[in-house]
């Protein structure tokens, strides 16, 4: 059913008919980008203050969705997942020299025993510090990840989630005795992103890149084009604008040497560990999706991200047939189906289901009963009409 919960006509709230999933769309947004207004207004995001954001239902599902595929992939090539806290010891920055030097975007507090504290925007001194002193030789090489909220105090955040304060990130790190190790596991990172980004339809592409404050000696980011992107880059001789994805870095023992983290090798040498990071902005990720797949009124979802892959637009009023058959389809597909009712006109439930955004779209209205069938618009494919002891094995079949 679809339920008002604000006295402002602009913001309704959607319910399936079970579980009463909560989707807030909204006719507009004051964002100024396109993307950050479609998020908006389609109930994935809110804005709490300039560039921090609560993640509503809907937009925490697709969040959830892409974190997932990134996470499958690090498992894949050898990363263990790990979870690093927010809050770092200052003394950690100190032994790297950067806590004096990062800058204005790293918060800096104070806890109670009036203790110097760190709100990471990255996190290689934590990771350093939580594998120090506990590494082998025969444990090499160390491979470990992380996803975990991040936050920089930006200048001027903009774009909503994509240029903004607080964000989610992937963040992977590998330790290596010697530096032909960690380059070699390097490039296969590399063909890891790529793999990600090919699994979620992006066309991005990579290049060398300064290593910046990070430091290291070697890193790449991961671009893709983009109306907002704040990074340029010439392809096929014409220049274009960017937004960075995913940054890898050969750090060396940048961070290694000055926190002592060595190991001692078979000739009774000590030295220290070749180390490498790996990052990947997944809500920024998300963003750029939202661009990638967005059309006219909402967003076409493929398979594979879609937050719902059916919705079912139930055009009936008080019509027992209409419900035993939305009930029908949402008990074979519960976690994939949304169902839009209630006493909304038919535009109106339309536009909900465009923001939503699934690739299934099913339309349940008396006409078609009358004929025992339902209608299917299928992205990318043709509308059918299926019959209703039929739609199950339709269905089936295309989801």
């Amino acid at each position: 059913m679809i339920m008002n919960t604000s006295k402002n006509d602009n913001y309704s709230s959607n319910c399936e008919s079970l579980g009463k999933f909560f989707i807030p769309t909204k006719k507009d947004s004051d964002e100024f980008s396109e993307t950050a207004k479609l998020m908006m207004k389609s109930g994935m995001i809110h804005k709490l203050s300039s560039g921090i954001y609560a993640w509503l239902p809907l937009g925490y599902k697709i969040l959830s969705i892409v974190e997932k595929i990134i996470s499958d992939k690090f498992e894949d090539i050898g990363f263990n997942r790990m979870c690093l806290p927010t809050l770092h010891p200052a003394s950690l920055w100190i032994e790297t020299g950067r806590y004096e030097v990062y800058g204005k975007e790293m918060l800096k507090i104070k806890d109670r025993n009036e203790s110097d504290l760190v709100f990471g925007p990255t996190a290689e001194e934590a990771c350093v510090d939580m594998v120090r002193n506990k590494i082998k030789l025969h444990d090499l090489p160390v491979k470990v990840f992380n996803i975990q909220w991040k936050f920089r105090d930006e200048l001027r955040p903009r774009y909503g989630i994509v240029r903004c304060r607080e964000f989610l990130m992937c963040d992977g790190y590998s330790f290596h005795e010697t530096e032909k190790d960690a380059l070699d596991f390097y490039d296969n990172v590399s063909e890891a992103y790529k793999e990600v980004f090919d699994e979620l339809g992006l066309d991005v592409i990579s290049k060398p890149a300064e290593t910046g404050e990070i430091g290291g000696s070697k890193s790449h980011e991961f671009l893709i084009e983009s109306e907002i992107g704040e990074d340029t880059a010439v392809v096929d001789g014409v220049e274009k604008s960017f937004m960075e994805l995913g940054h890898i870095f050969l750090l060396g023992t940048r961070y290694s040497e000055p926190m002592n983290l060595k190991v001692t090798n078979s000739e009774n040498k000590t030295n220290a560990l070749v180390m490498s990071c790996y990052g990947i902005g997944v809500s920024r990720l998300v963003g750029a999706l939202v661009e990638k797949y967005s059309v006219e009124n909402g967003i076409n979802w493929p398979k594979n991200i879609a937050p719902f892959k059916i919705t079912i637009l139930n055009m009936c009023k008080d019509s027992e047939k209409a419900d035993k058959t939305c009930e029908k389809i949402r008990r074979k597909f519960s976690k994939t189906t949304y169902i839009v009712s209630g006493k909304k006109s038919p535009g109106e439930k339309f536009a909900v289901s465009d923001l939503i955004g699934s690739p299934i779209k099913i339309i349940i209205g008396n006409k078609q009963l009358e004929s025992d069938s339902v209608e299917v618009r299928v992205i990318s494919d043709k509308t059918h009409y299926i019959k209703i002891d039929e739609i199950i094995d339709f269905l089936d079949k295309v989801i």
